[in-house]
């Protein structure tokens, strides 16, 4: 296949958590969240990457696409990695994904990491029809592929906004508080996804990307591969 999209933007739950320009659900949608069951997993802060298949050959780029600007080099290291594991990626993109789309957590961004489970977390499963994948097969393709999904803090019913916002805590890899929730209809029905930011969270400024980033770690502490 020819290079996949870019990664749909994800709109805020809750206004003024972010950008100007950022997308924000309308109050319509933040309701008809709360009728529905709900993944909700920890937001978790690095590059957006997608993983495909093109000629044979497993493929990968920044969320920008093929040719987009790799400001902090970070595609050779993700490269790198994906080596050794082609062999169970390969056969799960021809067959069960057109395009995997992940969390690349190898440098830090705004908040480090030092106990991650794993450098690459799986996000979302483009399947070959063209549509996402729901919850239950984006998790089967990912444990196929031998890709973590991001770590998992509820999956039922909430009664509202409050609700959501007391799953937020500590980070599953560090001491400090999480970036914020990733928000999740089980069926994939609309609206599919949605974020809410912690309150006071500040991503790092492009500025800072002009210079040697400081690098995250694994739980094991085990980064002998790069």
């Amino acid at each position: 296949m020819t290079a996949p999209p870019p990664y749909p933007r994800i709109a805020h739950v809750l206004a003024g958590r972010g950008s100007r320009d950022d997308l924000v659900l309308s109050a319509a949608e933040v309701a008809s969240l709360w009728s529905r069951p709900l993944l909700v997993e920890e937001k978790l802060d690095g590059a957006t990457v997608v993983l495909w298949r093109e000629g044979g050959r497993l493929e990968c780029a920044l969320r920008s696409g093929p040719g987009g600007q790799d400001r902090a080099r970070q595609l050779g290291p993700l490269r790198a990695w994906l080596a050794p594991r082609s062999a169970a990626l390969g056969p799960v993109l021809a067959e069960g994904a057109s395009a995997v789309y992940a969390e690349w957590l190898l440098l830090t961004h705004s908040v480090h990491y030092d106990r991650l489970s794993d450098y690459l977390v799986g996000l979302d499963v483009l399947g070959p029809s063209g549509a996402f994948l729901d919850v239950d097969g984006r998790d089967a393709v990912l444990a196929a592929a031998g890709l973590v999904p991001p770590p998992r803090l509820h999956r039922g019913m909430l009664g509202g906004v409050g609700d959501l916002e007391a799953l937020l805590g500590r980070s599953s890899g560090c001491d400090g508080p999480m970036e914020g929730l990733i928000v999740r209809t089980l069926d994939g029905t609309e609206p599919r996804i949605a974020k809410l930011v912690r309150p006071g969270f500040s991503p790092a400024p492009d500025e800072a990307w002009r210079g040697e980033r400081p690098r995250n770690q694994l739980a094991d502490r085990d980064a002998s591969w790069h």
